[in-house]
């Protein structure tokens, strides 16, 4: 009886603590790529942007290809 309680027990707990951890992996799996997880994010939405990004070149000059050696700065609004 007791090593049936012990059982009920620990898998109980195990079960109630699952949640909390993160096991799926992630952030392994979105180190090297932007693409959000659809599982944890959602859907992609049709709707703008909450924000405007513009990327300035050396010479201040708005650009939209990166090129290796180069410094950029930018700018979000």
């Amino acid at each position: 009886m007791f090593l049936k309680l012990l059982a009920l027990a620990i898998i109980g707990i195990s079960l109630a603590a699952d949640p909390l951890y993160e096991t799926s992996g992630f952030h392994c799996k979105s180190k090297l790529s932007m693409r959000l997880d659809r599982r944890l994010h959602g859907e992609p939405r049709d709707a703008p942007p909450p924000f405007d990004v513009q990327v300035l070149d050396e010479e201040g000059h708005q650009t939209e290809y990166y090129e290796p050696g180069k410094i950029y700065t930018s700018n979000t609004f």
